[in-house]
């Protein structure tokens, strides 16, 4: 005979649960409590309605990922068949390009390179030991996280690593010149110590000559970092110069771009003790700045735009560590906006309110990777941001300047994942490449920076195969990119190093008939910016060693 199913007890109410009491369950009001007068028993929450999931519906769900897993690894493991093209508008959470169209809209971002999956040796990323077939991750480029890796070995410091270097310019660390730039020693004007706003002591201002710096700033700063529109500055400035100026954001942002505006022009006298051009403006800025920082948490955009400005000043002067210090707490000020708007599930769209914020995210990310790309130093986090973040908007009709800023930030986005697929060591890639393996993925990404190339609006499209007259010197070039003045130096020892190896080897030695007059050259350039006790003088230094052992032994 089958036993009778026990019942479920009743559920006890609050009030008997308090007491400890037996409760009834009866509704709506139990006997204990309609004998204390309650009117009304509140019980609490029962899972009577809740329906488990049977064993059969276990089942189905378990066998449709299976399926799911095996539709996924039989797509994965197909092989590229074309290069496909970009669309005008990119998504960054979309890796499918369809075809560009004919007349994409001026206002739209700029389009992504499209860049066809990145055929990869499988032994980049698949040991050799592993005896299952795996299928190799598709399109590793494109889905490459956008941070530096910590372990990356591009900086100039890594490359005088080599046996090769070391027999040329001699033994040193691979962060010599972040050591060099630690013990550097720093103006006073320049000093990252906080002052009270009350102290802060503004200076006064010539209208004529702030007039002049303004577009200094707007004709030759800007243009490369573009995160101020000239009207909404002019309304800023206008209010500042007409009234005495006070120790606040408003005065500080003008501050710094008049500075930039005088650093922009001002050649550097290596004869002058203390090369600071526009420092009277900058100090005070700075001071409010700093002062500001420790009490705002993203109430304005002031701030990040005046602590970037400010991290740009200091690019401009070869001060590469306080740079990257005024560049983090930018990132960290600026980063306040999508965290909110993410928090309020509202995410930063294409407007022209949120322009500046991406524009600035955008510039941080850029400045702050040419910074750790030649030192190793802690990095903000504005890559994460940048991983969900559009291209800026090139306005409409396009602006040719923000069409070779936008054009930039697309091959900054491309280099900082090709640093990921190269030397990121959590990947099995470090460990299993072959020579074989880089050779496949250099010609890849040479055929990817001709995609890039051929992808550029011809507005901005420069001729490679003819000179132009009115193409800038080298010494002019330096003058317009002197926001990367420090990574600029560092690349040309680099390149100077690799050339002068290359004229040594008898396979590559036709190929650089004229590393004599480009050493020379080099040396020239370098020496201009070499600013006393600076990472650059270290760079002259090693230069010119490897000159001189080159002349002497080959």
């Amino acid at each position: 005979m089958e036993t009778q199913k026990r019942k479920r007890t009743a559920v006890a109410c609050h009030y008997c649960r308090r007491r400890k009491r037996k409760c009834d369950g009866r509704q709506p009001v139990c006997t204990l409590c309609e004998e204390a007068n309650n009117s009304e028993c509140e019980y609490p929450a029962t899972e009577e309605h809740k329906r488990p999931i049977s064993v059969d519906q276990t089942a189905e769900i378990l066998s449709r990922l299976q399926r799911l897993e095996q539709s996924f690894t039989h797509f994965a493991s197909l092989p590229p068949t074309s290069h496909p093209q970009p669309d005008d508008h990119y998504t960054p959470t979309s890796h499918t390009y369809p075809p560009p169209s004919p007349n994409p809209s001026p206002g739209s971002a700029f389009p992504s390179p499209g860049y066809g999956p990145l055929s990869v040796d499988p032994s980049l990323h698949i040991p050799s030991a592993v005896a299952t077939p795996v299928a190799p991750p598709t399109e590793p480029c494109i889905t490459a996280p956008m941070a530096i890796p910590m372990s990356h070995s591009t900086t100039t410091g890594s490359l005088l690593q080599s046996h090769s270097a070391k027999a040329l310019s001699g033994d040193y660390p691979s962060d010599v010149f972040l050591r060099v730039e630690s013990k550097r020693s720093l103006p006073e004007p320049l000093s990252l110590t906080p002052v009270p706003l009350s102290q802060i002591i503004c200076p006064e201002i010539d209208a004529e000559e702030a007039s002049l710096l303004v577009d200094n700033f707007f004709d030759l700063v800007n243009p490369q970092h573009p995160i101020l529109d000239r009207d909404d500055f002019e309304h800023i400035y206008r209010d500042v110069v007409g009234n005495p100026l006070q120790a606040d954001l408003r005065a500080a942002l003008v501050l710094v771009v008049l500075a930039l505006g005088r650093a922009a022009v001002d050649t550097p006298d290596l004869t002058r003790d203390g090369w600071l051009p526009g420092v009277e403006m900058f100090t005070p800025a700075l001071q409010v700045l700093l002062g500001t920082w420790f009490n705002s948490f993203g109430d304005t955009i002031l701030l990040p735009q005046g602590l970037y400005l400010a991290a740009l000043y200091y690019s401009y002067l070869s001060r590469p560590l306080q740079a990257w210090r005024l560049v983090h707490m930018a990132s960290t000020s600026i980063q306040h906006y999508p965290i909110r708007h993410r928090s309020m599930r509202q995410p930063l769209e294409e407007t022209h309110t949120h322009q500046p914020v991406t524009r600035l995210c955008w510039a941080i990310f850029v400045l702050e990777c040419d910074i750790i790309a030649e030192h190793h130093l802690p990095r903000s986090g504005i890559d994460q941001v940048i991983e969900n973040l559009p291209f800026p908007r090139c306005g409409n009709p396009p602006d040719p300047a923000m069409l070779s800023w936008l054009a930039d930030l697309s091959a900054r986005r491309l280099l900082n994942r090709i640093h990921h697929l190269m030397y990121d060591t959590a990947s099995p890639t470090t460990n299993s490449a072959t020579a074989d393996a880089f050779a496949s993925v250099s010609a890849e990404l040479s055929h990817q920076l001709g995609a890039w190339y051929d992808l550029l609006p011809s507005a901005i499209k420069p001729n490679l195969h003819t000179a132009s007259g009115s193409s800038l010197s080298v010494d002019e070039a330096i003058m317009v990119l002197r926001g990367m003045l420090i990574s600029d130096m560092g690349r040309t020892l680099a390149v100077i190093l690799l050339l002068t190896l290359a004229s040594l080897s008898p396979v590559l030695a036709e190929a650089v008939p004229d590393n004599d007059e480009l050493q020379i050259k080099a040396i020239s350039l370098v020496e201009k910016w070499a600013f006393p006790g600076s990472s650059i003088e270290s760079m002259l230094s090693i230069l010119r060693t490897m000159r001189s052992k080159y002349q002497i032994l080959y």
